[in-house]
């Protein structure tokens, strides 16, 4: 190992990141960790939960690539079983799967199962396919469903901003999801006797956006675009590069 002179004092070096002065040595610092955000961690939690059901592996996929900054900081998100989600792309799901349904599986706020139920028949709740709602087609414990579609496995995760509830079928936003609501009406509503789980009054329900198909919960729009827009860019790219 050779040396050079500078200024009377003799240094070595090699090529693995240390250097010497007379025998000393001086270790550059390593370089520096990346930190997962909490949103991060959240995620890889969502997904973990959904992985270890056994039965959402595809759509934990579509999951695992996105990134979570896209997303609104509180959702619902509906995740359809393997199977359903093979059956709807029975030919290759990389080239059939259509990128706007995954924004109409996601609803820009978080609902538990029980919260859920507080829905009447026939309310709609908006997703992240803007101007696209899901049906609540039944709000019985046993056999509660959006758009038909049955919920399998209520409270998959949860946290205090996410909702991950499995469901059976794929949701179609062209068969239920027309928006056809008027900004203007609003209505509350409060816990009554037909509500109450266990003799304990529910939470209070979200405002309901009135409109001629049935009650749509009310979210902040902007928010709602901007994440359905980056959300449905970010799964065409995923698509194509698989």
């Amino acid at each position: 190992m050779g040396g050079r002179q500078r200024g009377g004092v003799e240094e070595f070096g090699d090529h693995v990141g240390y250097s010497w002065k007379r025998g000393s040595v001086i270790a550059r610092p390593p370089p520096a960790q990346v930190q997962e955000t909490p949103q991060q961690l959240q995620f890889n939690s969502i997904i973990d939960s959904i992985v270890g059901a056994g039965d959402f592996s595809n759509w934990a996929n579509l999951l695992s690539q996105a990134d979570p900054s896209i997303f609104p900081l509180t959702a619902t998100l509906f995740v359809p079983e393997d199977g359903a989600f093979l059956a709807g792309n029975s030919t290759s799901p990389a080239t059939s799967f259509d990128p706007l349904l995954f924004s109409y599986h996601i609803v820009p706020r978080r609902f538990t199962f029980t919260e859920l139920r507080q829905f009447p028949n026939g309310a709609r709740l908006p997703t992240l396919l803007l101007g696209k709602t899901l049906l609540v087609t039944n709000n019985s414990a046993g056999n509660f469903s959006v758009n038909g579609a049955l919920l399998t496995h209520p409270d998959l995760f949860q946290s205090s901003v996410i909702s991950v509830h499995g469901i059976g079928t794929v949701l179609d936003y062209n068969t239920s999801g027309d928006d056809f609501s008027s900004p203007e009406n609003f209505l509350g509503r409060n816990p009554s006797p037909e509500n109450m789980l266990g003799g304990v009054p529910s939470p209070p329900l979200p405002e309901f956006e009135q409109d001629r198909r049935g009650p749509v919960v009310g979210s902040p729009k902007n928010v709602a675009s901007s994440a359905a827009r980056n959300l449905q860019k970010l799964i065409s790219e995923l698509l194509d590069n698989m």
